[in-house]
């Protein structure tokens, strides 16, 4: 072999496991590891952003829980490649596409949900016995939870819940019931008109894709979304009110409502449901009224 072969083989190489792990880290999917900021609230209500013991240690429960979804999103997708591959978007994902072998994926996932596992006991057992009652949740869920009709979305929700339980049992403070109680309203609220994208973008496809789908229609979750969303609202208004003496968080009310009611207008016109995080970040106003709704808890909460 010439020094030029071997060159160009060496940069070969390189190119390949670059590109490799480039798929790996598609895989993990961090465009939805936004969802684990909800181990921040805890944090935020309690007291405790500005004790900087507190906010690394959140800090990290966040990033452990990030990793520890990504590879639990992998096997999810080895479940659902065939699924996967007649759907309009999610064809293109690095296992569905066939551009990342099957063995690869696996073993690269079993690695990262060893390893965030591991590292989530070193922040209190605690923290690590939710991160693995997340952890087979979610595995119960990609293996015959998600195909039954309405207990779906009730394991979505519980792996919500469990996010914010884990933010507060990090920093040792305890549940609120109704930290509880709202989550598990606008995770539903979520996981609703998730199934109701899914619905409507695929018609006639729906049930191929999702078993689940083919016991759902568009009037029945719109009447549970229907439910939900004053369900929701109702739980935060009543949490705000009862949250201090002087009531001043209940003047964050509209903002929740702004905020639900664009995701409401997206999720109909706009088709983004499916993806909440895509929703939330390529949506100016919706952003603009959460980023807004947090600068006026911390201010309340904090600075008031």
């Amino acid at each position: 072999m010439t020094k030029m072969e071997g060159t160009a083989t060496r940069v070969a190489t390189v190119a390949r496991f670059s590109g490799n792990a480039k798929l790996l880290l598609t895989c993990l999917r961090p465009k939805q590891w936004i969802k684990n900021g909800l181990l921040l609230a805890p944090l935020v209500f309690a007291g405790k952003l500005l004790e900087l013991d507190s906010v690394l240690k959140v800090s990290l429960g966040a990033v452990f829980f990030s990793l520890l979804a990504g590879g639990l999103y992998i096997i999810n997708d080895a479940l659902d490649i065939e699924r996967d591959k007649q759907h309009s978007t999610k064809c293109n994902r690095p296992l569905a596409s066939g551009k990342l072998s099957l063995p690869a994926a696996l073993s690269f996932a079993a690695v990262v949900i060893s390893l965030s596992l591991g590292a989530a006991f070193t922040l209190g057992l605690p923290f690590g016995v939710i991160a693995a009652l997340y952890a087979a949740n979610v595995l119960s869920y990609s293996l015959w939870i998600k195909h039954i009709v309405i207990l779906d979305v009730f394991s979505i929700s519980f792996g919500f819940v469990l996010r914010a339980a884990a933010g507060a049992y990090v920093i040792n403070v305890g549940v609120s019931p109704w930290l509880v109680i709202c989550t598990i309203c606008l995770s539903l609220f979520l996981g609703l008109t998730k199934r109701r994208a899914e619905i409507a973008s695929l018609k006639d496809d729906a049930t191929s894709h999702r078993r689940a789908l083919e016991h759902y229609s568009l009037p029945l979750l719109d009447k549970m979304i229907a439910v939900v969303t004053p369900s929701t609202l109702m739980c935060y208004s009543l949490y705000t009110f009862t949250a201090s003496s002087d009531y001043r968080l209940m003047y964050t009310i509209p903002l929740v409502i702004f905020g639900m009611l664009r995701y409401l207008y997206l999720a109909e016109s706009k088709d983004v449901a499916g993806a909440p995080e895509t929703a939330l970040l390529g949506d100016v106003p919706l952003l603009t009224a959460v980023l807004w709704w947090g600068l006026c808890v911390v201010t309340i909460v904090y600075f008031v």
